[in-house]
């Protein structure tokens, strides 16, 4: 470069102390996919993930496989989605979707992120909403977090140009800082971007609880979801 008694993410979009850890705590989970073996939680460090935004460290290039689709199909509620797939859900009341553990503004929020099964830490149904269309979106993950604009500038832009191959999220957050901050490419948002920030943030989801080895990430803004990819380590 993305909050009650509920439990309560670190949204990485919503403080900058993100910055001074490299260990967002995990997303509590949603209905487990039949197909996946349930992790049981036991009280242990919170889980290290070293990929999504925080790869923006790393010098190492990770590989992009896949690309999800932008432009989602509607599937049953609860069913199996592949790893980095966004998929609609349409016709379910928040309820549906279990807890929610995420939210993004924290002022007026936008989006959701809900999640139906605190104890499940194998990866299985997120659901996000704040969409226009009226459906969420179903993504598959073990862990997910919201990453803020001002994070990924101050991340993106601290590295030197290179160190990190821009992915389809980042050409496409380019795109949109242009349109409304005016600025070239590679170049911060200047004083425009709280405006940018109030209905754009980034997704990471991460296939492992843990030093995930693939993870997915979404940018969402004005109501859409805008681009995706997926890569692995």
């Amino acid at each position: 470069p993305v909050a009650s008694q509920e439990p309560e993410l670190p949204v990485i979009a919503l403080s900058e102390k993100a910055l001074d850890t490299e260990t967002p705590t995990p997303v509590v989970s949603a209905p487990q996919i039949a197909m996946v073996t349930p992790v049981s939680l036991s009280p242990s460090p919170s889980p290290k993930v070293h990929r999504g935004l925080f790869s923006l460290f790393k010098r190492d290039t990770p590989e992009v496989q896949s690309e999800a689709k932008v432009d989602p199909e509607e599937i049953g509620f609860g069913a199996a989605l592949p790893f980095g797939d966004v998929a609609l859900v349409c016709g379910k009341k928040t309820a549906d979707f279990g807890q929610r553990i995420a939210s993004y503004p924290e002022t007026r929020p936008v989006y959701h992120l809900y999640d139906a099964d605190p104890t499940n830490t194998a990866p299985h149904p997120l659901y996000l909403t704040g969409f226009k269309d009226g459906c969420a979106r179903q993504i598959t993950a073990s862990v997910a977090v919201f990453g803020s604009v001002e994070l990924h500038e101050q991340l993106r832009y601290v590295l030197p140009d290179g160190a990190h191959p821009f992915s389809d999220t980042d050409k496409a957050y380019e795109k949109l800082k242009r349109k409304v901050c005016g600025v070239a490419r590679k170049t911060p948002c200047g004083e425009d971007l709280p405006k940018l920030a109030k209905d754009t943030v980034f997704v990471s989801a991460y296939d492992r609880y843990g030093d995930a080895e693939g993870w997915a990430n979404l940018l969402l803004h004005n109501g859409q979801l805008v681009a995706t990819d997926l890569k692995t380590n």
